[in-house]
């Protein structure tokens, strides 16, 4: 049984509905796939769960990425003030 495109696409739910700010719609699909390991636990629900987790680390890197200070992101130094001689 092929389950694979369905995870993908329970991730790509997920991670634009976090992109986006639809929080309550990210959070409607996570609900939906614990909920559906809890009442049918197969190989596609912990698929499901298994992209779910992927795309949060996914997101939390990201948003560790977009907190560094602009220069350090464009590599243009080490992030520490210039020094005045």
């Amino acid at each position: 049984m092929d389950t694979g495109p369905s995870a993908a696409v329970v991730g790509l739910a997920v991670f634009v509905g976090r992109r986006y700010g639809a929080y309550v719609t990210a959070g409607v699909v996570v609900a939906a796939m614990v909920a559906e390991v809890l009442v049918k636990e197969n190989l596609a629900g912990k698929e499901h769960l298994a992209a779910i987790a992927a795309v949060l680390v996914v997101c939390g890197i990201s948003a560790l990425c977009q907190r560094r200070p602009d220069r350090e992101r464009a590599g243009s130094g080490s992030g520490l003030p210039p020094i005045n001689s």
